[in-house]
């Protein structure tokens, strides 16, 4: 990271890593995302492969 803050190219996937490795995974960060925003991560297959976020009030209860 510089003095002001941005990541140099490359060493965000360094930081990427280490939360997935953190959390136990990209499942385990999808939930985490997924509770925290009350929003669904979803993958529609498309040309671009574009992540939409939709609201899950309903799916996640705890």
């Amino acid at each position: 990271m510089t003095r002001g803050g941005e990541f140099i190219p490359g060493h965000d996937s360094k930081l990427y890593s280490a939360i997935i490795k953190h959390v136990g995974g990209i499942t385990n960060l999808r939930k985490l995302v997924e509770q925290s925003t009350g929003k669904y991560v979803v993958v529609h297959e498309t040309l671009s492969s574009v992540y939409i976020m939709e609201d899950i009030s309903t799916i996640w209860k705890n």
